[in-house]
């Protein structure tokens, strides 16, 4: 029986401990997605239903993504490249056009992410990336564009002027709000703590007589 120094019982200790923790985390990467996850091309929500839906049902895709099929194609347009992944040897990747329906769906709705990931056929954690990503290139593509904040006198009398003439009302924008739930940061207490018992940022807008936003904080 070989005698050991007690710093060497350690060392043989520690070196076990960190073979056997490695050990495990192999066998849990071979498990790749839960099984049900590799049904999307028989299951998902977008390979099996969206087209028949855009195609025959123009209340039904006003609904789903609060837009039309049409809006939807000349967004898809705008933002498609920028949403374009690699294909790669272990996978294909998801398409723009599913990128895109998860977040407007998540945008238009407030749909869970969990949620989703049953419509979809997709994990969780994809769905939250896919989210945050895509939100992220349409406000890219999309800000200057739609987002031209007033910022002199004039631009602003201009909006009362249209409101005037559109519908007969003095105001230079509607002004609503909307308390967007959102997981707090750490550490934040009571911050986004809102009256609904719910954490939330809350979301302000002008719009001017047309529907268009002029302002948002």
């Amino acid at each position: 029986m070989c005698d050991f120094s007690e710093e060497e019982e350690v060392l043989i200790l520690y070196t076990a401990f960190v073979l056997c923790k490695r050990t495990r985390q192999a066998k849990r990467r071979r498990v790749w997605a839960r099984e049900w996850l590799l049904t999307r091309p028989s299951h998902g929500f977008v390979e099996n239903l969206y087209d028949n839906i855009a195609s025959g049902d123009f209340f039904g895709h006003n609904d789903f993504l609060r837009m039309t099929s049409e809006e939807f194609e000349e967004l898809l347009q705008i933002v498609g490249p920028y949403l374009q992944k690699k294909t790669t040897k272990m996978r294909e990747p998801i398409p723009p056009k599913s990128r895109l329906i998860i977040t407007l769906r998540h945008l238009a709705t407030g749909e869970s992410q969990s949620s989703l990931t049953y419509l979809f056929v997709i994990a969780q954690n994809t769905i939250s990336n896919i989210i945050n990503e895509t939100a992220q290139f349409l406000y890219q593509c999309l800000s200057n564009k739609y987002l031209n904040f007033p910022d002199k006198k004039e631009d602003w009398l201009k909006i009362a002027e249209d409101y005037y003439k559109k519908w007969n009302f003095v105001c230079i924008g509607a002004l609503d709000g909307k308390h967007c739930e959102i997981q707090s940061p750490p550490n934040s207490g009571s911050m986004y703590f809102n009256y609904k018992q719910k954490k939330s940022i809350v979301l302000l807008a002008i719009c001017d007589a047309y529907y268009r936003f002029a302002f948002i904080t």
